[in-house]
């Protein structure tokens, strides 16, 4: 006699069974069964180490995790959501397809998170970041750091004291601007130069970003769905 229990979804089954006689001669009974489904287990992320040279590094797994460590490297990514990390150097990250996490760490870096929603932080030094294609996050960090988010509903974080982001496609109705680090609006001065809106930082006049061909007027008037502090 077999029993099967069909499901994909892991938990504690149970249910019972009854059997009855067909003669006079044997008596019924009933017995109850238990199951445990038991979820699969995760798969590992390959890991690629670099070295101090500088290098051509490239994922072969779905999913993978490169560090360049020292040298100005290249990493690139593969089909689902990687992890990769520049470490020194002036290093290019490119996050292929999935939703990637790209760190440039120290060094003036270029990340481009291509497709899908990314998370893309450019950590030390004066990068680029190109969301490309899906809902991402982009932290220049510190240095003056150029942002274009991209295709998709982007969000562009900011906090004191971390040099100017200059932000190239910034769409006010779509797209909004993180405060971190404890930075609060109430900090905030939003003025328009010429096509750009600039956003200081009121406690020491720091320029925190410019925003190309952005109306600081349209900025102010909906900042209650544009910043958000994280």
């Amino acid at each position: 006699m077999t029993v099967a229990l069909n499901t994909n979804t892991p938990g504690t089954y149970s249910g019972s069974l009854s059997l009855s006689n067909n003669d006079s001669n044997e008596s019924p009974f009933d017995f109850a069964i238990t199951g445990i489904i038991k979820p699969a287990p995760t798969p590992e992320i390959p890991i690629l180490n670099g070295t101090s040279r500088s290098e051509f590094l490239q994922g072969n797994a779905p999913a993978n995790k490169i560090y360049g460590f020292g040298g100005s490297d290249t990493i690139v990514g593969n089909l689902k959501n990687d992890q990769l990390f520049g470490g020194d150097g002036n290093d290019t990250l490119w996050g292929s397809d999935g939703d990637d996490l790209l760190y440039g760490d120290s060094g003036n870096d270029y990340l481009s998170g291509n497709n899908d929603n990314d998370t893309i932080f450019g950590g030390i030094g004066d990068d680029k970041l190109y969301g490309g294609a899906g809902n991402d996050w982009l932290y220049g960090g510190s240095g003056n750091d150029i942002l274009t988010g991209g295709y998709g509903n982007d969000i562009f974080v900011l906090a004191s004291r971390e040099g100017t982001d200059s932000i190239l496609d910034f769409e006010v109705g779509k797209d909004k601007i993180a405060l971190s680090g404890g930075l609060q609006f109430g900090q905030l001065v939003i003025q328009q130069k010429a096509s750009q809106a600039f956003i200081l930082d009121s406690s020491d006049n720091q320029v925190l970003a410019k925003l190309d061909n952005v109306s600081a007027s349209i900025l102010i008037a909906q900042a209650s769905t544009t910043f958000m502090t994280i």
